[in-house]
């Protein structure tokens, strides 16, 4: 969820946590968290581009054993599994409401409604959009994991927040979003300092 770095150092988001500068009682954290599990875990990308409103976990499963046929079963009840207990044991699925669970006899129902998240955060998630497809122009009609999709929100109100925090990391022109922080203010948003601050 973004603390640690590969080589194990702790991320500005990790070091905000361990020096008090953010809590895991912060919602803001657990929105943070979210962004950063749809950019870097692939099932929790595969999600938030999949499932909306009432499913089943057995649903989960068949879904990603569809999308990703060459999985064992083994591998996609391990998948849904670490998906479904970030869910169950964080607020993320309560809180942020990405996956509240329910269960009535054997089946174990899911529901995802989804929460308008802060809007540093929102910027955040565009910010993380273009880092990862490598551009700093992108058309708001591609399918992409805008924050509208990882939040489950409705895109007019995220786009509103974004451009409410008149942060000017972004521009928004016609049907295009475009990217407008570079350099060192640009890794200053990626490294998560910019939310802390």
């Amino acid at each position: 969820i973004g603390l640690k770095e590969k080589d194990g150092s702790l991320t500005e988001f990790g070091s905000a946590l361990v020096t008090g500068k953010l809590s895991i009682h912060d919602m803001v954290f657990w929105e943070i968290a979210w962004v950063n599990a749809a950019f870097s875990f692939p099932t929790a990308k595969w999600y938030v581009h999949s499932f909306v409103g009432s499913f089943t976990t057995r649903e989960l499963r068949e879904k990603l054993s569809h999308a990703v046929p060459r999985l064992t079963d083994s591998t996609v009840r391990d998948a849904v599994y670490e998906l479904t207990d970030l869910l169950r044991k964080t607020p993320i699925g309560t809180g942020l409401k990405q996956g509240i669970f329910s269960k009535f006899g054997n089946v174990t129902n899911v529901v995802r409604n989804g929460i308008i998240p802060s809007a540093k955060v929102a910027l955040y998630a565009i910010i993380k959009l273009f880092a990862e497809e490598r551009c700093d122009e992108i058309r708001l009609d591609e399918e992409l994991t805008w924050p509208w999709v990882i939040f489950n929100v409705p895109k007019d109100e995220i786009l509103r927040l974004i451009v409410s925090t008149q942060e000017g990391a972004v521009s928004f022109q016609s049907n295009i979003v475009r990217l407008m922080v570079k350099g060192e203010a640009l890794g200053k948003w990626l490294d998560g300092s910019m939310l802390i601050t």
